[in-house]
């Protein structure tokens, strides 16, 4: 069996947490996420995976369909990564990034299988996790400023989230689905540092996941 299927064969839980202690490169991050999403889309029985990462250097991640070539000067000589996602380019360094990667059965069980739905319930813990640090927002409005930006963060969408006061855009949100299973990766703003967010998004998503206790895997450096 695929050791990503199971983190612990001995575990009860649905769900892995890959806690990463330490910052890691760009091309480690976004290869662990696909390789979590390929896990989750070959066994349709595989466990949740729910990560909580950070970045070692600034760098551009791009969508999988977007263009390297309009990407490319917005990013400005940092190191360019394509993600296993959709979207627009977003500016990784000093932002905190989560993924949540489920498979088709484990859709199914919590009735996650429907995008609309998918995107309403992340938008309901991602704002549940701001309200915990004194944070009011609220979901995007489509505001296409520039539609040949390549800038993710340069636009909001129903599925993005903004802080309530300012309407400056806080959340940036991908998904991608295949064969029953999805892949959603968040990137937080200016939340590199902040750990008491990312212990408020753990408790969030645990919540709405009916996780009473993640089975951890704290992939730091050298492990």
């Amino acid at each position: 069996m695929d050791p990503l299927v199971n983190a612990n064969p001995h575990s009860s839980t649905d769900w892995t947490f890959y806690r990463d202690s330490d910052p890691r490169d760009p091309w480690f991050n976004m290869q662990r996420d696909a390789e979590l999403f390929d896990v989750a889309v070959k066994y349709p029985k595989a466990k949740g995976a729910f990560r909580i990462y950070r970045w070692d250097r600034p760098c551009v991640t791009i969508g999988r369909l977007q263009s390297a070539d309009i990407a490319e000067p917005f990013a400005g000589g940092l190191p360019v990564i394509r993600r296993v996602t959709g979207g627009r380019a977003v500016k990784h360094g000093s932002d905190l990034t989560a993924s949540i990667i489920m498979s088709s059965e484990l859709c199914k069980r919590l009735n996650d299988h429907s995008v609309k739905r998918a995107y309403a319930r992340l938008i309901e813990v991602m704002t549940r996790a701001f309200v915990d640090i004194g944070i009011a927002a609220t979901g995007g409005t489509n505001n296409e400023v520039d539609p040949d930006d390549p800038d993710c963060f340069a636009r909001s969408a129903a599925c993005d989230l903004v802080a309530l006061d300012s309407g400056r855009k806080i959340v940036g949100t991908a998904q991608r689905r295949s064969s029953g299973a999805v892949i959603q990766q968040m990137s937080f703003a200016g939340r590199a540092n902040d750990d008491e967010f990312a212990k408020a998004l753990e408790h969030r998503f645990a919540e709405l996941y009916m996780v009473k206790k993640w089975d951890v895997v704290d992939t730091a450096k050298g492990l």
